[in-house]
This record gives C-alpha cells, sequence and structure tokens, in this order.
C-alpha cells in the first residue's frame, strides 16, 4: 500500500514557453490547470525512503506527465531523430556513456565490471579531464547530445567532475550521471572533495549544484530492506556499512529537496533510482517501490541480469535457486504495464506501439543503436570504445576501437563509428540480453498477457 498523500505544495505558475513539443495542447488546456509541483522541502535528515510523501495527488499522475528522465539513452528522440544521418550518410552518434575511472568502495557482486578483480590495481594511468574533453569535441561534430556517466567506478569520487559538468553545460551536453554515491552524503566528503574549489561545503549545496547544472541522477536503490540492500554492495556482514542505508537514503532525500524529481508537464524529472538487477528476492517488492517512485516523480529503473563480467555470476546464482525465474518475470512485467495503463504513465496504444521496454515501464532502451561506451581497458591504459555496457567482452565483433586515444583526427573518429555494428544498427535490440539470458518470445509474452488482460486484439 502507499503511504497516504501529503498536501501538495503549488510552487508556481506553469509557463508554457517552456515546452515547446506540446504547445498547442497546452494553449488549449484549462487555464490554471497545469502546475509546476515540488515536494514542500521539509525531508532532511535522518528519514527513511518509506516516509518521502506523495508528489502527485491521487493515485494517478497529473496530465502531460512524461514518461522519461532526461539525458538517458536517448530515450527523449523520436525514431526519426536517432535515425538522422551526417553528410556521409552514415547515422548520427547522439549519446555517450562515460566511465570516469575514478575510485569506489563497493564491491558490488553483480557490477558489470569486474570490479573486485580491478581493485587489486595498486596505479593505473590517469586521463585528465581536458583529454576526455577533446574527444567529446569531436562527438559534437557527429551529432552528440547527451552523455550518462556511469558505472563501476564512483563519479563524484572525482573532484573535477563538477568542473565538467559545467563545460558540458556551456557546451549544450545534458548529463546524466549514475551513482551509488555513499561518501558523498557525508557532509566532510563534500568539504575535502568540493569545499575549495567549488564552494561547495554541504551536502545540501552538493544537491542543489546538480540542480543547477541541470543534470539528471540515477541514484543506486535496490530494495526496502537495509540487509539485503547491504549485500548488493558487497559488504553485508561489516557494521560500517551500517551507514550505507542512512546515506542513500539522505542522498534521495537531499535531490528531492533540491528540486530534482520536480514536476513540470510535458517535460521528463531529473532523479531516478536504479534497482538493477532484479533478484528473486526482490520482486515482491518492486511494484510497491515502483508505484512509490512514480507517484514522486522518480524514474524507476531495473532489469534483469545481462551476461558479461560479474553479471553472469547473478545468472548462475538464480539459475541455481529457481527454475521459474524468467516466467516471474513476465508476470513482474505485465503487472508493471497494467499498472502504468491504469495510472496514466502511458496509454495502451502507446504501449502496443513501443513494445514492451527491457526496463519495464520506462522508455526503451536506445543504447545500442545512438551511442558508444567509451571505458577504461581493464589495465586502465588507455580508453576503449564498446557496444554496450552490458554485452559479454567475449563478443570481439561489438568491440568499436581498441584505444579510442590513438584516434587524432576526426575523420578516424568517424569512421571508427561509421564501421561499427551500432552505427548500422537501425532497430531497436538489446545486444546484451535479447536472446541469450532472455527467451526470443519474453516481449511477446508480456504483451500478450496485457492485451488479455485490456480485452483487446
Amino acid at each position: 500500500m502507499l503511504n497516504e498523500p501529503s498536501k501538495v505544495n503549488w510552487t508556481s505558475s506553469f509557463n508554457v514557453n517552456e515546452v515547446n513539443h506540446v504547445q498547442k495542447e497546452i494553449n488549449n488546456a484549462e487555464n490554471g490547470a497545469l502546475k509546476v509541483l515540488r515536494i514542500n522541502p521539509s525531508f532532511l535528515e535522518n528519514h527513511t525512503i518509506k516516509e518521502i510523501p506523495q508528489l502527485f495527488d491521487g493515485e494517478k499522475v497529473p496530465e502531460w506527465f512524461t514518461n522519461d528522465i532526461a539525458y538517458w539513452w536517448g530515450n527523449y528522440m523520436t525514431n526519426e531523430e536517432i535515425n538522422e544521418t551526417l553528410p556521409n550518410w552514415t547515422r548520427k552518434m547522439t549519446h555517450l556513456e562515460l566511465d570516469l575511472w575514478t575510485d569506489c568502495c563497493m564491491l558490488c557482486p553483480h557490477c558489470f565490471k569486474s570490479q573486485i578483480d580491478a581493485h587489486k590495481l595498486k596505479e593505473w594511468k590517469q586521463f585528465s579531464l581536458q583529454e576526455v574533453k577533446w574527444k567529446i569535441t569531436q562527438f559534437k561534430k557527429m551529432g552528440l547530445k547527451t552523455i550518462k556517466i556511469t558505472w563501476a567506478w564512483e563519479p563524484f569520487y572525482n573532484k573535477d567532475i563538477i568542473d565538467f559538468l559545467e563545460w558540458a553545460q556551456k557546451n549544450d551536453i545534458g548529463v546524466s550521471v549514475f551513482t551509488k554515491w555513499y561518501e558523498i552524503w557525508d557532509d566532510c566528503m563534500v568539504e575535502r572533495l568540493f569545499g575549495q574549489k567549488y564552494g561547495i561545503h554541504n551536502c545540501e549545496q552538493m544537491a542543489k549544484k546538480l540542480k543547477e547544472l541541470d543534470v539528471s541522477i540515477l541514484l543506486g536503490v535496490n530494495t526496502f530492506d537495509p540487509e539485503l540492500q547491504k549485500s548488493f554492495v558487497g559488504h553485508g556482514d561489516s557494521k560500517f556499512w551500517e551507514r550505507y542505508i542512512q546515506a542513500r537514503d539522505n542522498a534521495l532525500i537531499q535531490l528531492i529537496n533540491a528540486g530534482l524529481n520536480e514536476f513540470i508537464p510535458g517535460k521528463p524529472t531529473r532523479l531516478g533510482i536504479s534497482m538493477a538487477p532484479m533478484k528473486p528476492e526482490t520482486l515482491n517488492e518492486i511494484i510497491d517501490l515502483y508505484s512509490r517512485a512514480r507517484m514522486r516523480n522518480i524514474y524507476p529503473l531495473w532489469c534483469p541480469s545481462n551476461d558479461a563480467w560479474d553479471w553472469k555470476k547473478e545468472n548462475i546464482r538464480v539459475d541455481s535457486i529457481t527454475n521459474n525465474y524468467e516466467n516471474d518475470l513476465i508476470n513482474l512485467y505485465t503487472k508493471i504495464y497494467i499498472r502504468n495503463i491504469e495510472h496514466n504513465v502511458q496509454t495502451l496504444e502507446q504501449f502496443l506501439e513501443e513494445w514492451p521496454s527491457l526496463y519495464p515501464g520506462v522508455a526503451v532502451c536506445q543504447q545500442a543503436r545512438t551511442w558508444w561506451y567509451m571505458r577504461l581497458s581493464d589495465d586502465h591504459s588507455k580508453y576503449e570504445m564498446i557496444s554496450c555496457p552490458g554485452h559479454d567482452p567475449a563478443r570481439k565483433e561489438l568491440k568499436i576501437a581498441e584505444d579510442l586515444m590513438a584516434l587524432e583526427t576526426d575523420a578516424q573518429v568517424l569512421d571508427a563509428w561509421a564501421n561499427s555494428a551500432n552505427a548500422k544498427r537501425w532497430k531497436y535490440h538489446c545486444i546484451a540480453r535479447d536472446w541469450i539470458t532472455l527467451s526470443p518470445n519474453f516481449y511477446a509474452k508480456i504483451t500478450n498477457q496485457v492485451k488479455r488482460y485490456f480485452n483487446t486484439q
């Protein structure tokens, strides 16, 4: 059951000029019906996720709700925009997933990098952000619009990340950041990393800075259960890691207080929670977590494990404890899509047109046809380009560039993209899971169950 909705704080009238793509419809809407919504900022510390008040009144999302989060995997673009081409008829490279080679105190057993082995490295080459910016400037010429800064390392351990985010904003590049955000929500850590250079001295100021920079945050939140949550980050038996739960909840609350989940009609949220991977132990919680996130304008992201790096271990573990996991997933996906349709997140017509997403209930992932994943090699000696963070590295045909920094000219970079599998992939397909960890008829079964529920063909 959801908490009873709190009284919503209506802060300001909505400016229709902010949303061009629904301009006509909003002009025809009832006068005064559309507002910017924010949760009243009174939840600062020592609250759990379950205590965060509901943003939307009632049980349905409001009119002009957008089923998306900004700057994440090209989902904001139409199919026509994704398939736009450069003068040489190569499709534009519109998105980039970027590994920022920082440290991490997590040992997540399902990490898509072999993080435990990587922690054994004593030294590695440090690429300057100036080198990365130069390479991104080349990508801009190929159509780059958005960047997702990603795992396995914790991006906010990088002292220069604020400088990078400011540079991206000045260059009209939208950025989303995946983060576990453990120690960064300790005021002393924030002061040490960002105090002297940026004047950011505590967690509250950090969250406000991210709002100012128009960054989307994907915060790791896997479960309500504290002990189970600690097992997701690889330190379930350590007393020290009891602090992780408080830090996780505090991070979400601070981001809400800063307004990253504010509702602006026709625009996507800036706040998501990433709950991957789905595990048999958490399936019973997912509908509750999903519903809570939706009614607070937080984008909920789940997916099953893929078949790469340490994710493989989770697949092996699941296979050892259950024989019906895919059926359980199909039933869960079906429930989520039924809930979406009944709560105005999407229409039945949209669902049938878009087809189920690997990430249930949210926009279909376009990563394997819009982008590269720019990651450090396992020995941290060079940046390589691969098709997707989740694909098995043994699939050499999905390697795009062995050493990206060695491609110095614009022509060399463009040639690498033009000859990649991603640039030639014109339809949605998850190269990390479809027909590998999921059966060929996985999505069709979900669709058929939703259609039966709504008695439609």
